[in-house]
């Protein structure tokens, strides 16, 4: 809550005194990130620098293309493995590893008193077409309980109490604003069940286990909520409705995700290094050689992560709605006298190209009667950077085009649909710039952003690399699309990202934070900066 307050010196004062109070634990933040006026020592002129900002924040949303909003694992933690949406855990949940749990290393057991919060103000809301999915395994007992919740007032999915089948409540849908499974679940067993409410088709869905095992007819938005998002619980309703029991993986889409993609995903690895194409795919042990083999063995929903190394191939999606993406810093693809990658089969935005580079190419992208998404892409020194034909149309956001021979994107109807991206040759778009993106060295295929704050640098035997400070910043640093989260990339970050294929990744060069005062680098100034300052309060700072 944001207390005015704290704006004026009394109101200081009083908040310093009641945190010295409260605050409940020690931070990993030290005296250097709480001396805000660099003047040696954490005092009162540092508090009344933190008490100017309080409650300043970055507006981060989430791109409002159909997509992942996040994917809890639930391993050790709470961290969300796809944007930046961390839970807050309370209580003392049991972290239990992969013999217990179904995905990845472990799985998170709640008794009762155990829930997750997921505390930002900003998360978005679930008021038209959506998936839950999840693997659950409940306890035994009779009683009502929660599986995750906005509140009663907006959605909500639980197990019954005596039934114990699986529900799901929306209020505001017209219709059916609560659907019940049909199958009674077993205490001790694991599930995965998944919630899809598809606004178009007008239908909500309860899926166990891959088949339909509730569904009904259903129009209209979800109503809105203030509530944060709680895992193992209804953020409206009493404690007896927490979860009981074991949870693990949970993913949140804001679309109408298929079946196949939800039971039937499985994520791909390749590695030009140490691949080979008998192996499985499955685990960067078992990697692929190529990515042509990846996508020969993938299925509509798969992911193909790519590892460092430079692939000399000409690859085609197929028509298929798969990701390819870079597993690490930005692999790089190369098909010297031909097409590096191409769409011909009609894909459409949920086959998406990210965080590649593709180089020495006659056409590095090739599309033809297809509109894909190609995000965070260094497209450098080919003939032709892209190709449309036929009315096509991809979705291109965030992207560097440089040093093309011939042209950097050629289309022989519509004008190309390009958002916050580095185009040498200029192309109007929202965003988009053309200056130069300043790489670190391109002769010799280095495309990392020059930076003063720090700019990475691998190293193939440690992948923890180093960093290096330049002279110059590129402008392509924080010029992605605003609002979006920043904090896959490294800190500091400016609070934006970056553009081209390093964007969005914590390879990303650096630039200053907005918020001198947000010690934690969450995007916001509230309680737990301040809980930073109290533990380092009158603490010196080195020379």
């Amino acid at each position: 809550m944001c207390f005015k307050m704290l704006y004026n010196l009394e109101g200081v004062l009083r908040a310093l005194l009641i945190a010295v109070v409260c605050a409940l634990s020690s931070c990993a933040f030290g005296a250097h990130e709480c001396d805000l006026d660099s003047d040696g020592i954490v005092n009162l002129s540092d508090f009344t620098l933190l008490s100017q900002s309080w409650c300043d924040s970055l507006q981060w949303t989430v791109d409002p293309l159909p997509q992942m909003i996040s994917h809890w694992k639930l391993d050790s933690d709470a961290t969300d493995w796809h944007y930046a949406y961390d839970g807050t855990v309370y209580g003392d949940p049991l972290w239990v590893p992969k013999p217990m749990a179904m995905v990845d290393s472990g799985a998170v057991y709640m008794d009762g008193q155990d829930y997750i919060d997921i505390e930002m103000e900003n998360y978005p809301e679930l008021t038209g077409s959506f998936t839950i999915d999840a693997w659950i395994n409940i306890d035994s007992g009779s009683q009502e309980q929660i599986l995750i919740s906005k509140g009663q007032s907006s959605w909500q999915i639980g197990v019954e109490s005596q039934t114990r089948k699986l529900f799901v409540s929306c209020s505001g849908l017209v219709g059916t604003s609560y659907l019940s499974g049909s199958t009674s679940l077993v205490a001790g067993t694991w599930y995965r069940f998944a919630v899809i409410y598809d606004q178009d088709a007008g239908k909500l869905y309860i899926y166990l286990d891959g088949e339909v095992d509730a569904q009904a007819d259903a129009s209209g938005s979800v109503s809105q909520s203030d509530n944060y998002i709680r895992i193992g619980g209804d953020p409206e309703r009493p404690d007896d409705f927490r979860w009981r029991g074991y949870i693990d993986d949970v993913h949140i889409y804001n679309f109408a995700q298929s079946v196949d993609a939800i039971f039937n995903y499985k994520m791909i690895h390749i590695d030009v290094t140490d691949g080979s194409d008998s192996n499985t795919g499955r685990g960067r042990q078992s990697a692929f050689r190529t990515i042509g083999k990846g996508i020969e063995s993938a299925e509509n929903g798969d992911i193909i992560h790519v590892w460092p190394g430079i692939y000399y191939e000409s690859i085609n999606f197929s028509g298929k709605a798969i990701t390819i993406k870079s597993a690490s810093y930005p692999a790089i693809i190369s098909s010297p006298d031909d097409y590096a990658v191409t769409f011909y089969s009609g894909e459409q935005v949920d086959s998406v190209l990210q965080n590649l580079i593709i180089q020495d190419s006659l056409v590095a992208i090739s599309v033809d009667g297809s509109n894909p998404t190609l995000k965070n892409l260094t497209i450098v020194n080919n003939d032709y950077a892209i190709d449309l034909w036929r009315g096509s149309r991809p979705y291109i956001e965030s992207c560097i085009l440089w040093d093309n021979i011939i042209d950097d994107i050629y289309t022989e109807a519509f004008d190309p649909n390009v958002t916050y991206s580095c185009v040498e040759r200029s192309v109007a778009g929202e965003g988009n710039i053309s200056g130069d993106p300043m790489f670190a060295d391109p002769n010799n295929s280095n495309y990392y952003l020059q930076s003063k704050i720090g700019r990475y640098i691998p190293d193939p035997n440690d992948d923890s690399g180093t960093w290096v400070i330049d002279q110059a910043d590129s402008p392509c640093i924080d010029a992605g699309k605003p609002n979006i989260c920043s904090r896959r990339e490294s800190m500091p970050n400016g609070g934006k990202v970056n553009i081209g294929a390093f964007g969005r990744t914590p390879y990303a060069s650096k630039s200053p934070w907005p918020f001198e005062s947000d010690i934690n680098f969450d995007g916001k100034v509230q309680e737990a900066d301040l809980y930073s300052f109290i533990d380092n309060w009158l603490l010196t700072t080195e020379p």
